[in-house]
């Protein structure tokens, strides 16, 4: 049951920005999705920040056109944001129970691109825009709850990564080390002393690797989208 927020800003979710809105050819589809079960507790007032100073670099970067953003969030359910421009998107921060983190990667996987066609990614192809995808998981545990397996999530990122998708994954915990190199993400953090000053200097090292990603002509080969 969620009985806490935190943030000052609704969040609408799984909204997508119409397509006609996307200013420009190339845009980078960003999907962030972050564990919002208690065992973060602890950061309930860190991370509504943290998502401030992924905008605000964004924004300071001059990329905020480049960049349509879905932050999306799992505790024994998922909730997907939807595909908003930078400036909307949402610091709320709602804390749950258990860790459905199979389901999360699955959903948002559906919800990025998907082999039906109707994810937010497919949809920009079909009227002519050529996307970027950059996929992003944070958690500080492993899975313990949810109607998906570890298998299916390993299928989930095994397609996206066939599909040029920049797969990273954020281990926050001990507890957590490990499980983004065996569900074959492309790029791994290992962050085993969780506190709120790595959790800062996380969002920062993932703002600048995102607007880098976002700038590059290529796709950022396995293992060199993480800029330390």
């Amino acid at each position: 049951m969620n009985d806490k927020v935190f943030g000052m800003e609704d969040y609408d979710f799984g909204q997508n920005v119409d397509v006609e809105e996307i200013e420009v050819e190339d845009p980078t589809l960003f999907s962030l999705t972050i564990d919002s079960s208690y065992s973060m507790a602890d950061y309930v007032g860190e991370v509504p920040t943290c998502i401030n100073t992924l905008k605000d670099s964004i924004i300071e970067s001059k990329s905020e056109d480049e960049f349509v953003v879905s932050v999306n969030y799992f505790d024994d359910t998922v909730r997907l944001g939807g595909y908003q421009k930078i400036h909307d998107v949402s610091n709320a921060y709602t804390l749950g129970g258990c860790t459905a983190l199979y389901s999360a990667i699955v959903e948002a996987q559906e919800a990025l691109k998907n082999e039906n066609g109707t994810g937010y990614y497919d949809q920009l192809r079909k009227n002519g825009i050529t996307p970027k995808g950059i996929f992003v998981v944070l958690s500080d545990g492993y899975n313990n709850v949810g109607r998906y397996t570890a298998n299916d999530a390993k299928k989930a990122v095994k397609y996206l990564n066939k599909n040029e998708i920049i797969t990273a994954y954020i281990a926050f915990g001990s507890d957590a080390v490990g499980i983004g190199e065996d569900l074959g993400f492309a790029n791994v953090i290992n962050v085993k002393d969780a506190n709120k000053q790595e959790l800062r200097k996380i969002f920062r090292i993932l703002s600048k690797s995102a607007i880098s990603a976002s700038k590059s002509a290529n796709a950022v080969s396995a293992g060199n989208f993480f800029q330390v």
